[in-house]
């Protein structure tokens, strides 16, 4: 029987050496269910362990407001972010890898007894009342229009309080990923009282960002490879569909 605990022991050591010897990368990120559901569950968080799991390095996230998610990825108190979608601006204090990790819509929901106007563009919603997520980046035109007068922008910190302030009548149009907000919707109870435009703002991919000023050694190249392993074993779409199959 000695012996018995002893090869358990023993094999139990084995299992865990990886994760014991794994390399922390300190990833910041925002609570947007069914994307990042807390700190270890949620399609993002899966997808980048997995992918991380194939290298010599494994995620601590830590969930933040964006603006601050996203500044301690720049400052190099985080050593990545995700999802974050890339953009010039973002490439000046973050690196990037090619292969995206995963592709969002960004959708425009309305009340349920608003005509679907959106046809695309600004002009379609122009002088509507908007809510966005601080630091959310979408497309020139939209982009622009909140600070050029054609939208009444309405800047908060979470989801909950966008799709709050929707079923309230305080804004006309949330801008959401079409997941993450109908599982809001969901938990809310607005299912039936919230939709989507027809179609999407942009379908933009989502990517782990590492920080310039990180010391990490883990780079863009290594994460393109991760994930091509991952969708190339099953991995991948086996995360896909036991999230996106739920309600």
């Amino acid at each position: 029987m000695k012996r018995y605990f002893i090869l358990i022991f023993c094999f139990s050591l084995i299992c865990g050496l990886k994760s014991a010897n794994a390399l922390e990368l300190r990833v910041s990120s925002i609570s947007y269910p069914p994307l990042v559901e807390d700190e270890q569950k949620g399609i993002v968080v899966a997808l980048t362990n997995a992918a991380l799991a194939e290298t010599s390095y494994e995620a601590t996230f830590r969930l933040y407001p964006w603006a601050r998610a996203l500044n301690f990825a720049v400052k190099g108190r985080s050593d990545a972010i995700t999802p974050v979608f890339k953009s010039e601006e973002r490439e000046k204090n973050l690196l990037f890898h090619q292969t995206p990790l995963f592709s969002l819509d960004m959708m425009l929901f309305r009340p349920h007894f608003k005509g679907d106007e959106f046809e695309g563009t600004v002009a379609s919603i122009s002088n509507s009342r908007v809510a966005f997520i601080v630091g959310t980046q979408l497309n020139a035109d939209f982009d622009a229009a909140k600070t050029d007068g054609r939208l009444i922008p309405i800047f908060v910190n979470s989801l909950d309080q966008q799709m709050k302030l929707l079923k309230a009548e305080r804004v006309d149009y949330v801008v959401a990923e079409q997941y993450a907000g109908k599982k809001k919707l969901h938990e809310l109870g607005l299912s039936k009282d919230i939709k989507t435009s027809r179609i999407p703002i942009t379908s933009n991919p989502i990517y782990i960002a590492l920080s310039k000023k990180s010391s990490t050694s883990l780079t863009p190249h290594q994460i393109d490879k991760a994930i091509a392993k991952i969708q190339k074993n099953g991995r991948y779409q086996k995360i896909l569909e036991s999230y996106l199959s739920a309600p």
